[in-house]
């Protein structure tokens, strides 16, 4: 009773799904610092895809510090690291989804040390110099070994 879901990425539909709990609908987003903000406000991210390559949300989330539950499909497992940053659920079986979000919620002192191994984990994998760090060597690899 005292969960809502938020959706991102869509407007509120004509008819809306009865799926037993309040949805609030937020459109798209073009900043950066609004959508960290939204994350922030929310306890679990969802990601119910079917096929993802690198599943932005899954990684914006995370370095947010939110714990993603997900598919253990395509691009989630690069993604999310079972029960340690999230929940990998059996692919395309709606009840291990929700046996995921009940995990993640359920005990309070896993959710903050899952919370905090998403931030760590972001910050370990995506971290903007971290990147620019590799790209670097990529190309003097490239330039030393072609040129």
């Amino acid at each position: 009773p005292n969960l809502e879901a938020v959706v991102i990425g869509a407007n509120e539909p004509m008819k809306q799904p009865n799926i037993g709990m309040k949805i609030n609908y937020f459109g798209y987003f073009n900043d950066d610092q609004s959508l960290a903000t939204l994350y922030s406000a929310v306890d679990v991210v969802i990601v119910p895809s079917r096929m993802e390559n690198l599943p932005q949300a899954a990684t914006e989330a995370q370095s947010c510090g939110i714990p993603v539950v997900a598919f253990n499909c395509s691009g989630f497992p690069d993604v999310v690291h079972h029960k340690k940053t999230g929940f990998l659920a059996k692919p395309f079986e709606i009840e291990s989804l929700v046996e995921g979000i009940d995990w993640i919620l359920k005990d309070k002192k896993r959710f903050k040390k899952i919370s905090q191994n998403s931030r760590e984990r972001a910050e370990y994998l995506w971290d903007s110099a971290k990147i620019a760090y590799q790209y670097k060597n990529i190309y003097r690899e490239v330039l030393e070994n072609y040129y």
